[in-house]
């Protein structure tokens, strides 16, 4: 994961660049829908190039676990995809409050 801290840095910075041209970009005085698309763009490129890092990571760590940790870990992912579910799941269940 060190050896991938300069990498992940540069794209996290690339990242927040992006964002904050396209945040730019839809709070300007006039709606220019070409810039807006163009920065959108940029950060769904970012956001991707963000995710192909991850994955690399991951594969890599996965290649020095034992089979018993990448059970744990798989286990550890699948409790906390449910947990994610069921915040979403109450978060629906609320009623909306009018004020």
């Amino acid at each position: 994961m060190l050896a991938h801290q300069s990498d992940l840095s540069s794209l996290a910075s690339r990242e927040r660049t992006a964002r904050q041209a396209l945040n730019d970009a839809i709070d300007g005085d006039v709606v220019d829908e070409g810039t807006i698309r163009a920065r959108s763009a940029d950060v769904a490129a970012a956001e991707a190039d963000m995710a192909v890092m991850h994955a690399r990571i991951r594969s890599e760590i996965l290649q020095i676990l034992t089979p018993d940790q990448q059970a744990q870990l798989k286990q550890f992912q699948t409790e906390m995809q449910q947990r994610q579910q069921q915040r979403q799941q109450r978060r629906g269940q609320r009623a909306p409050t009018n004020k």
